[in-house]
């Protein structure tokens, strides 16, 4: 069986993307939080489309077969919970699943 090296290597990048996001807000970086959750939950919504359509899924990288597995099964990834928890620290709690761009926003202005 062959690795799929493009899916591999997005949730790869899609971890980073979440370390990056999680390095933006506490270093208070409003615009870099902002950009990088964008691209975050973008390619996060790929990835899971591009899962869902695929009966079976190999990667060679234990931690991107992580990264995949959580997304397919829901679970959500550690990046999700901090936008999750800064979104409760406003008091008003976000799907993840159903955030936008307005949101992000919302939650950076909030937060600086």
């Amino acid at each position: 069986m062959n690795a799929d090296t493009s899916l591999q290597a997005d949730a790869l990048r899609l971890a980073s993307l979440g370390r990056e996001m999680v390095v933006a807000a506490f270093e208070r970086k409003f615009e870099d939080f902002r950009v990088t959750a964008s691209d975050y939950l973008t390619l996060r919504d790929s990835l899971k489309t591009r899962l869902l359509s695929q009966s079976t899924v190999f990667v060679d990288d234990a931690y991107a077969a992580e990264v995949l597995q959580k997304i397919i099964a829901d679970e959500g990834l550690p990046s999700d919970e901090v936008v999750r928890k800064l979104s409760s620290l406003m008091g008003d709690p976000v799907d993840i699943d159903e955030i936008d761009h307005d949101e992000l926003e919302r939650l950076g202005s909030s937060l600086y």
